[in-house]
């Protein structure tokens, strides 16, 4: 009987070791799928060639330059010509506002990659003046509006904006480098006067 005791005790005790075990493996495989599926999800989006030649033709001498542009467009629409975001209100969810459109996701703005552009890099531009040349002012009123931001409300949101735009910039700015700059995107390449039809 007490052998019989034994061996049921150490064959628990062997159950319960392997269970352990094996619990650990799938936790260590989720980890493991968990860091290479956000791998994938974090890798570079290269900016089209036809996409920079427009980029860098609307750009503007102080901001937005063509790297600030290719960062917010990164940020907005991740390179998608026929992105539409339409805003919902929390407190009136039935209500749609205007949506916003294109590669800058610009309020009612233009579909075409050219118009879509130009529209952005002009309201950066203006926003720019407006809030006296505060880059981080400019970026963080294009994602919540610039009354919101001088209200001072939606506080989160522009900030969590204003830290992907920062990491997608300094993203473009270690890829440009590595591969040489062929596009003449880095400063002070870029910083140049914008052609005003």
């Amino acid at each position: 009987m007490r052998k019989l005791s034994r061996h049921l005790i150490s064959c628990l005790e062997s159950y319960n070791q392997l269970k352990e075990y094996v619990l650990r493996s799938l936790i260590l495989t989720l980890i493991f799928w968990s860091i290479c599926f956000s791998a994938q999800a974090e890798k570079l989006t290269v900016p089209p060639e036809n996409i920079i030649k427009i980029v860098k033709q609307h750009s503007y001498t102080d901001f937005p330059t063509a790297l600030d542009t290719l960062a917010i467009i990164r940020v907005e629409s991740n390179f998608k010509p026929d992105a539409v975001n339409p805003e919902i209100s929390v407190l009136h969810p039935e209500k749609i506002a205007t949506p916003s459109n294109g590669l800058m996701q610009v309020q009612n703005g233009p579909m075409g990659i050219e118009e879509n552009i130009t529209a952005g890099t002009d309201q950066l531009h203006e926003y720019y003046g407006l809030l006296h040349k505060n880059v981080e002012a400019t970026v963080k009123s294009n994602n919540i509006g610039i009354g919101s931001y001088w209200r001072g409300t939606k506080k989160i949101s522009a900030a969590d904006y204003w830290s992907k735009f920062q990491k997608r910039r300094n993203e473009y700015i270690a890829y440009y480098k590595k591969i040489g700059d062929p596009y003449r995107i880095l400063p002070p390449a870029t910083k140049r006067h914008k052609k005003h039809h």
